[in-house]
C-alpha cells in the first residue's frame, strides 16, 4: 500500500474539467452551424451569396465545419482540429472584413453592434473560447510542476559536468 503526501497528489483543477467542456461546446456551435449549412434555408443562403459562397461552396464550409468539429470531440485529434478551426475562423473573420468594409459607410464597430449577424464578432468569440478551453486542459497543478522540477534539478546536480 503506498501512502500518499499531500503534495504527490494531482488534484483536480478548475481547468482539469472545464477546458474540454468548453471545447465540446465549441465543437457542438460547428455541428449546428454545419447542419444549418446542410440545410439550406433561405437567409443562410443568401447571407453566404452576399459573400459569394453558392451551392457547391456551401457544402464544402459545411464539410470543412462538421471535419473541425470531429476533431476537436476526440481528445487524441484535438490539435489538429485547434487549428483547422483556427484557420477556419481566420478565413471566416477576414471574408467578414472584406465584404463588410463595401457594403456600409458606418464606422467598423458601430456597423457590427447593429448587424444582424453580427459578422466577425460570432467567430472571433468562438476562437477565443477554443483558445481558452485548451490552455485550461495543458494548465498543470502547482504541485506537480514543482515535483518535476525538483526532479529536473536533481538529475542535473547528479550528472557529472563536462
Amino acid at each position: 500500500m503506498r501512502t500518499y503526501l499531500k503534495s504527490d497528489r494531482q488534484t483536480p483543477t478548475f481547468g482539469s474539467a472545464s477546458g474540454p467542456r468548453i471545447i465540446v461546446v465549441c465543437a457542438l456551435v460547428f455541428v449546428a452551424s454545419s447542419m444549418l449549412k446542410f440545410v439550406h434555408p433561405g437567409a443562410v443562403l443568401t447571407y453566404l451569396a452576399s459573400m459569394g459562397f453558392e451551392d457547391a461552396d456551401v457544402y464544402l464550409i459545411a464539410v470543412i465545419e462538421l471535419a473541425t468539429a470531429v476533431l476537436l470531440l476526440f481528445p487524441r485529434s484535438r490539435g489538429v482540429g485547434l487549428l483547422m478551426a483556427s484557420a477556419y475562423l481566420g478565413g471566416a473573420v477576414a471574408a467578414h472584413l472584406a465584404i463588410h468594409r463595401f457594403t456600409t459607410d458606418d464606422p467598423f464597430v458601430a456597423f457590427m453592434a447593429m448587424h444582424t449577424h453580427i459578422g466577425t464578432l460570432e467567430p472571433g468569440v468562438l476562437l477565443a473560447a477554443l483558445w481558452f478551453g485548451a490552455w485550461l486542459t495543458q494548465r498543470t497543478t502547482p504541485g506537480l510542476v514543482a515535483k518535476r522540477t525538483q526532479a529536473t534539478w536533481q538529475q542535473a546536480s547528479t550528472q557529472p559536468s563536462a
